[in-house]
């Protein structure tokens, strides 16, 4: 479905200029993804990876650490820490909060695999030429899980750092993540369409809480828990321990949760919507994104 938009997308570039856009009404989000090929778009300059980083003050060593918030350790810009496959790149990262009090939960970390970067570089040149017109459409609420949904059928493998702020346990991780899960329009979406799909839902959401398990483990303030997308879409967890001693246990697999929607509605959380889970880190994600162009 977003293969077939793109192309008409790319088509429609050499005789479709800003005027005929002028007036449009963006009845649903296909005609949406038409439209903004179109569109003029002002969104500043784009800085390096490099300087995006610096706006952080890192903590450390300003190289390979970014501070992510004063209450937890910097992160690494580049990991391949608690079990990942490969290294992967910082893209954006932020502080995940809740209700009302807009109370701070955990510190977020998105990146994105280094092996797949011309991948990632490949698929948004795809949606436009323009970064420009890529980041428009990154930041538009209805555009935005087009977009990526795209990166994730293409197979770009990202991963999510996600470091309690507070001390706290694997139940409400996994609560909190169901919950994630949940909220978001495509699960809606897909419970509806009466095709069986509400059925491999309820299986992956079982495989999520199974990862877990039963027993109450205690994640203390400056634990990791990681969540890597595979490249068939499977989601692995791995947890690290901060102990009392400000040292990191070793890592060890929760599991894999094998069917795909379930890291498909995680990252499309992370990444796109109206209401991302964590608004600066997606926001610093499309910067990373469009430094990469």
């Amino acid at each position: 479905m977003f293969k077939s938009g793109l192309c008409a997308i790319k088509n429609s570039w050499p005789r479709l200029g800003r005027r005929a856009f002028a007036s449009v009404r963006y009845e649903s989000p296909s005609r949406r993804l038409l439209a903004f090929s179109g569109v003029g778009v002002a969104v500043g300059s784009y800085f390096s990876y490099s300087q995006i980083l610096s706006d952080a003050a890192p903590v450390q060593d300003p190289e390979n650490l970014v501070s992510v918030d004063s209450s937890v350790h910097s992160f690494p810009v580049v990991t391949s820490d608690c079990l990942l496959q490969t290294p992967f790149q910082l893209l954006g990262y932020g502080i995940r909060t809740v209700t009302f009090l807009n109370m701070k939960v955990y510190a977020l970390g998105l990146y994105v695999a280094r092996e797949d970067l011309p991948l990632l570089k490949k698929t948004l040149s795809s949606v436009s030429p323009e970064p420009s017109q890529v980041a428009f459409s990154l930041r538009d609420p209805a555009l935005s899980p087009q977009v990526v949904e795209l990166l994730l059928s293409s197979g770009v493998r990202f991963s999510a750092k996600i470091v309690p702020v507070r001390n706290t346990d694997f139940n409400h991780l996994r609560d909190g993540l169901i919950k994630s899960i949940k909220s978001n329009p495509k699960y809606k979406e897909l419970v509806k369409r009466g095709d069986g799909t509400d059925e491999k839902l309820s299986a992956g959401l079982d495989q999520l809480r199974k990862a877990f398990g039963a027993r109450k483990v205690t994640a203390s303030k400056n634990s990791t828990l990681m969540l890597q997308l595979l490249s068939d879409g499977k989601l692995a967890l791995s947890f690290q321990q901060y102990t009392t001693r400000d040292k990191m246990a070793e890592p060890f697999s929760m599991g894999v949760v094998e069917e795909p929607l379930i890291g498909r509605l995680l990252f499309l959380s992370y990444l796109s919507g109206a209401k991302p889970l964590s608004e600066p880190a997606r926001s610093k994600a499309i910067d990373g994104f469009i430094s990469l162009l």
